[in-house]
Formats: C-alpha cells, structure tokens, sequence
C-alpha cells in the first residue's frame, strides 16, 4: 500500500504551487492535492478559519489509504499542523515548506499592526506588497506575476479574517501538536519572517527563528536551509525539494514500520514557553 503525499499550499494560492512536485513524487507514492476552502476553484467556507480549512484536508485524508504525509508550505505550514491536531491517525511524517509562526508573546502586536496595515493600505495593497516581498531579484518573473494575480481574487473579508486568526493559531497551537506526536518532520527554509511581517531570504550560514525552534523542539527533525531563492522554494528549487521530499518519504515509511513492531514510549511534555 502506497504512502499518500497530501500537499497543501499557501495564503492566495492554489494546487499549481505543487506542480513540480506532482510530477516527479507520483511514480513512487501516491499525491493528493487541493484547493483550499476560498482558494482556486474552492468556494468559500462558512467559518472563516484556520480550522475550517484544515477540516477541507482531514476530509481529504479520510479518503487515503495507508499513511499519509502532509506537506505545507506558508500558511499551509499552519494548515497541516492543525490538520494533524484535528485527524492524527494514519500520519506518518510531516514536511514544512518555508513555514513561519509568530509566537504567542508577539502575536497581539502583529495582531495590531496587521489592523493598522489594512486601515492604512487596504487589504488588495497589502496581499500585493507581501506576495511582492517573497522574490527575490531572481525570481521567475512569471511566477512574480501569477502570485500577485491569484492573492488578487481572494474575497477581502475571507483574507482579513483568516489572516487575524493565523495570528491568534500561532499564539496557541503551533508546533505543540508535533511536540506531543515524536513524528519525523522535514523543514526546509529559504526565508525568515521578520518583526514588520515582511520576508526576506536566508542569508550565508543563517537560518531562520522559525527552523531554530523546530531543531530545539523536534528531535526527528531533519532541516535544510537553502539560500538565493524566495518564498516559494519548491518553485524555484524544485529539484532539492523533490529530493528532500522522496527522501523524507522513504524514512517516514520505515519509520512508520519500525513504529508499529515496536512502540515509542511516551514523550515527555515540554512547553514552548520554556524553550
């Protein structure tokens, strides 16, 4: 029975975020992808939330066979951690593509800063001034423009809401969910989030805030930082993450194996507070 990629995409984006690696994972294991709820094709949810759209992926999962892993990348990061909350059985590894959280201790002045951006700015501005911040001067410029071009056709109301309500996530869940499960995880960084929400590539040597809590929090956490590309690494460095990815499947499947011969004991709970 063939291990079930499940990829979720970001903020303002749609399945074609996945295409490179559609086509070269699907060989080898199974690949489901969708739109999320007010995304793509996707009508709107009822429930503006991250929930509710992490609820469109479990009902994706119930129709997989075997086990699954998610892969996120942005806010999709988000959706999958809350996917795995929500429906943990059957999971057996998961991948963070660029991912981000803002803490809880920070997440009232993001929070408010985001009120004053939109008051300021609007919200068609700002989707366009955060999409134009995740390329770098390399960057395909097509990719460029079919980015800001989608982020343009979310509903207003639907992108406010939803991006309040990823600051109020960040403060409660983020990665406690992992914590608790001991799964492998695979992260891969090309940028880091800064205090003012905009992005910007990972320089020499450096990693994120984001990649250096999951190193201290994940013990089956393998990272790869990658620099000289934007927000959207596996666009733009399809062939290292399609690598990393076949890897990563093939050690969640036997570690799954291992898992089911003979159980882990129990984690030892660890709050991120304290870390």
């Amino acid at each position: 029975m063939k291990t079930t990629f499940i990829f979720v995409h970001g903020f303002g984006c749609d399945v074609d975020s996945w295409r490179y690696q559609v086509d070269a994972l699907s060989p080898t294991f199974a690949v489901a992808t969708l739109d999320l709820p007010g995304h793509g094709r996707s009508p709107l949810p009822k429930v503006h939330s991250l929930a509710s759209l992490a609820g469109a992926v479990v009902q994706a999962k119930s129709h997989c066979e075997g086990p699954v892993i998610l892969v996120g990348h942005s806010m999709g990061c988000r959706v999958v951690l809350e996917t795995f909350r929500q429906s943990p059985d059957g999971v057996a590894g998961i991948a963070l593509i660029d991912g981000s959280a803002t803490g809880r201790e920070h997440a009232p002045r993001l929070l408010q800063l985001l009120r004053d951006r939109l008051r300021s700015q609007g919200m068609p501005a700002l989707l366009r001034e955060n999409v134009e911040g995740m390329f770098t001067p390399n960057s395909p410029a097509q990719l460029r423009v079919a980015a800001i071009a989608k982020a343009a056709c979310l509903d207003p109301i639907f992108a406010e809401n939803v991006l309040k309500d990823l600051a109020q996530w960040d403060a409660v869940e983020a990665l406690h969910p992992l914590v608790q499960a001991r799964l492998p995880l695979l992260g891969i960084q090309a940028t880091t989030l800064g205090a003012d929400m905009h992005r910007r590539p990972l320089g020499p040597g450096e990693t994120s805030e984001w990649g250096a809590l999951m190193r201290r929090l994940i013990p089956l956490a393998r990272m790869r930082d990658v620099e000289g590309v934007g927000h959207f690494v596996q666009l733009e460095a399809a062939q290292l993450v399609n690598e990393e990815l076949m890897s990563f499947g093939s050690f969640s499947r036997a570690f799954q194996a291992c898992r089911i011969s003979r159980p882990l004991a129990p984690p030892i709970a660890r709050s991120m507070r304290d870390n």
